[in-house]
């Protein structure tokens, strides 16, 4: 009985250490996908809020969240690293 929990364990550890590794940067998956959505973000951020140009591209950016979404990415927010506001990651195809 000790040896099927014990194997249990070692089969469980394996399983998650695979499924992490089975992740990806979006950026490293597709640089087009994340730059499009970075140059959206910027100008979504960056103009005065209700402006032309940050609705737009707010629209855009969330238009452009689905089709990342539809690759099996999601978002991290808040970002864990110190430089970045938020990023994707992606199960690797």
């Amino acid at each position: 009985m000790r040896m099927i929990v014990v194997a249990a364990m070692i089969a469980l550890t394996l399983s998650s250490a695979s499924a992490v590794a089975a992740e990806v940067y979006l950026d490293k998956l597709d640089k087009s996908l994340d730059d499009w959505w970075n140059q959206l973000d910027q100008v979504c951020r960056g103009q005065p809020g209700g402006s032309q140009a940050s609705n737009l591209a707010c629209a855009q950016r969330l238009d452009v969240d689905k089709i990342i979404r539809k690759n099996g990415c999601r978002n991290i927010y808040p970002a864990t690293h110190p430089n970045a506001t938020s990023y994707w990651i992606c199960k690797r195809k």
